[in-house]
């Protein structure tokens, strides 16, 4: 029977993690850092179903422990109003390192959902299946001719065959 494994604290950073952190704080303010990450989380923060609350709000700014909360019109700034507790809450949950402790709603422009999340990236379509005819011509049997080894000689001709195939 398999032992579960006990939580401790956090695993420090990998060596190259702490260096490349070093550097990045170096040059960008922890107010900046802690926004990228609120924004980061914001679909997550905005809950199941809460697309429209994604589509309408947009974190803007932090300042100290203050995130300020830009909203698309004056009946998102009346609602949000009343949710704020709660937006503070499951960011807390969710990165309990960026503390912060109010929320402020305000009048703002909102970036189209479509700015904001990265276009997911699609796979090429498939290529098409290679067409042979079911003889080889006269240039493959050269080729197949010319293979010394005589399994790699069949292994070849076999996958010959198999791309013939309708």
């Amino acid at each position: 029977m398999a032992r579960a494994r006990a939580r401790g604290r956090p695993q420090a950073p990998s060596p190259m993690a702490a260096a490349l952190w070093e550097l990045v704080r170096r040059h960008v303010g922890d107010d900046t850092i802690r926004l990228m990450q609120v924004r980061e989380l914001w679909p997550r923060i905005a809950g199941p179903g809460g697309a429209a609350l994604e589509a309408h709000s947009w974190p803007a700014s932090v300042s100290g422990d203050l995130l300020t909360l830009n909203v698309h019109d004056s009946q998102w700034l009346h609602e949000l109003t009343y949710l704020r507790q709660d937006l503070l809450r499951r960011l807390g949950e969710l990165a309990p390192g960026i503390r912060l402790r109010s929320l402020r709603v305000r009048l703002g422009e909102v970036p189209p959902l479509a700015i904001r999340r990265p276009p997911e990236t699609q796979l090429p379509p498939p290529l098409p299946a290679p067409r042979f005819s079911p003889e080889p011509d006269e240039e493959t049997r050269r080729a197949l001719d010319a293979v010394a080894d005589p399994e790699l000689k069949q292994l070849i001709a076999g996958a010959r065959i198999m791309l013939g195939r309708g």
